[in-house]
């Protein structure tokens, strides 16, 4: 039930760069926008740098927590300066593919870098600068 909790805690986290913890330049709502200082966000490990693409502010590969294998999670590391996140970071491992599947347009993420510490939060929000509340969708995978 704890890491339950500090599952929640760190999506909560990741959500809140959405309502108020970021800053944003206006611009253009269908240009894809890349620039420093466009969409900055302060969360407790420090400054995260995502991007705009037709209004919709993204951060990816923000990191929520860290865990040894079969450990409880930790938060995560401090970083200072400013982090991209503008990558999706490593996927959990994936099984090797021994021959081309015929699910190969709705899996290519199976293509991406794997390692067993992914805990990251991908993150999409419409706004930045209030603090008003978002709906949060939570995508915990089987396997």
């Amino acid at each position: 039930m704890k890491y339950v909790k500090q599952l929640t805690l760190a999506c909560a986290l990741g959500m809140t760069l959405g309502a108020g913890m970021m800053q944003s330049a206006r611009g253009s709502d269908d240009a894809f926008v890349a620039t420093a200082g466009q969409s900055m966000a302060t969360v407790a490990q420090g400054q995260l740098m995502g991007f705009r693409d037709r209004g919709i502010h993204t951060f990816r590969g923000v990191p929520y927590a860290k865990a040894a294998r079969f450990m409880p999670p930790q938060a995560p590391d401090a970083w200072s300066g400013v982090r991209l996140a503008m990558n999706y970071a490593e996927i959990c491992p994936v099984p090797e593919q021994v021959k081309v599947s015929t699910d190969e347009q709705f899996n290519a993420h199976r293509y991406f870098p794997q390692n067993e510490n992914c805990q990251f939060l991908n993150v999409w929000t419409p706004g930045l600068a209030n603090s008003g509340k978002r709906p949060v969708l939570v995508f915990i995978h089987g396997g």
